[in-house]
Parts: structure tokens; C-alpha cells; sequence
């Protein structure tokens, strides 16, 4: 399919084309996401694609006003740039107290 991967949010794919962004993946379990323009040729392409590797059983899809909510995250489609806020996920995060944590030899 010819995704890459992005360094700064795992699980999350980009494909370009020309030099411009074509689509933008999420792929985790059955828990997926395509943004992209749903009527480019490319767009459909790469669904179908996906949808003949991978068994999913429902594609979300997001715009500016009502986020997406997808692996812990909400996602913004915004007419230039895509958000991702992690704000719930990281505000649940709880500390770990280093010094009780015990390892074990094998």
C-alpha cells in the first residue's frame, strides 16, 4: 500500500502522491480511520485497497467540528491540516514510583 509510517504518532500512516498529501491511516486491531477527500480517485483506490487487506468493520471519518474519537485520541479534520489530541489519553496516565518497581531475571 505504500504508506509511511509517521516518527512522532505510531500507528499513524501518510501516502503522498506528488509531493501532496493523498491520505492519511490509522490502522489498530479492527479500530480504524482514513481521512483524505472521500471523492478523489485516489482516495477510493486506497480504501479498497485497504478493505482487500484488512478486515475492517467500520471506517470513521472526521471534520472540524465534531471530532473523531480513535485509539484514545480525538481527531479534527481542519481544511488544511489534520489534529491530533492526545489531551484525555495523556491526562489518564498515571506516575509509576521507579524505585518499587521489581524486575525479574529468567
Amino acid at each position: 500500500l505504500k504508506f509511511e509510517e509517521l516518527r512522532c504518532a505510531r500507528a499513524v500512516f501518510v501516502k503522498r502522491a506528488h509531493g501532496k498529501l493523498v491520505a492519511l491511516l490509522t490502522l489498530h486491531v479492527d479500530d480504524s480511520m482514513l481521512f483524505g477527500d472521500p471523492t478523489s480517485k485516489e482516495y477510493q483506490v486506497i480504501k479498497q485497497d485497504i478493505n482487500k487487506n484488512f478486515k475492517v468493520k467500520h471506517w470513521k471519518t472526521g471534520n472540524d467540528v465534531e471530532p473523531v474519537e480513535c485509539l484514545g485520541e480525538r481527531w479534527y479534520k481542519h481544511r488544511e491540516f489534520i489534529e491530533i489530541n492526545m489531551h484525555d489519553y495523556v491526562s489518564k496516565l498515571k506516575l509509576i514510583d521507579v524505585n518499587k518497581v521489581t524486575t525479574t531475571r529468567v
